[in-house]
């Protein structure tokens, strides 16, 4: 999740920006070029995201926006791109940052269609999760097409860029974790189910080890050994 949580810092460092060019004056052309450096690295970052058209109009302007100030910078009209920034880019960019922020999320598919992957999908914080689908897998007999607004897909339906991770919620998570890894690469796999037991058996033994050495030893009294 490294890649996208670099968005997010970057992302935040824009921000930063934005508000030094509203209150310096003096060093613009400076900030401008570390600006475009933010824009670069995100836009670069959301090459295989799959963006809606309109969103990419956005994120379009935005880079339009700053070859026009690149152009006057480049020319020595320096008051003139000042114009710019100050008339187009700074108002836009609230706009194109909430855009981005929207894509920012962890994409997850979930894996297995049982009573446990909507409980799951209920915990899962939704200001850093999105889930665009859950994986039929293994194989289930469906009367559905979606788990609430979430369409329910196939191995031969979904496609390796709308997903950033597909997370394994089926008691099968051994079985299923090899059968992911002949589509996608290991690293796209989270194998959720095997992680929750592996931790509850160690919890438990850890509690009922813990349990019997803070045992208060037995008493015996007088009467009790006589």
């Amino acid at each position: 999740m490294t890649i996208t949580k670099g968005m997010h810092d970057v992302l935040e460092t824009m921000k930063l920006i934005v508000q030094e060019l509203i209150n310096n004056e003096k060093e613009k052309e400076r900030l401008i070029n570390s600006f475009i450096d933010g824009y670069v690295f995100i836009s670069n970052g959301l090459e295989n995201r799959n963006i809606v058209s309109q969103d990419i109009k956005v994120i379009q302007k935005l880079g339009n926006i700053l070859v026009s100030v690149v152009e006057r910078f480049n020319s020595n009209e320096i008051s003139q791109g000042e114009s710019i920034i100050n008339r187009e880019l700074i108002p836009f960019f609230s706009v194109w940052g909430k855009t981005i922020s929207s894509h920012l999320k962890h994409k997850l598919v979930i894996c297995g269609i049982n009573v446990y992957s909507p409980k799951f999908h209920e915990l899962l914080d939704d200001t850093e999760y999105e889930v665009v689908g859950y994986l039929n897998l293994p194989e289930v007999d469906l009367e559905a097409e979606a788990i609430g607004n979430v369409p329910i897909f196939s191995l031969n339906n979904i496609q390796d860029n709308w997903f950033d991770y597909i997370v394994i919620v089926s008691e099968h998570y051994n079985a299923i974790e090899e059968v992911l890894g002949r589509f996608f690469a290991p690293e796209k796999t989270i194998n959720y189910m095997k992680y929750a037991i592996e931790y509850s058996s160690l919890y438990n033994n850890l509690f009922l080890n813990v349990s019997v050495k803070s045992s208060p030893p037995s008493i015996q009294t007088e009467t009790m050994r006589k």
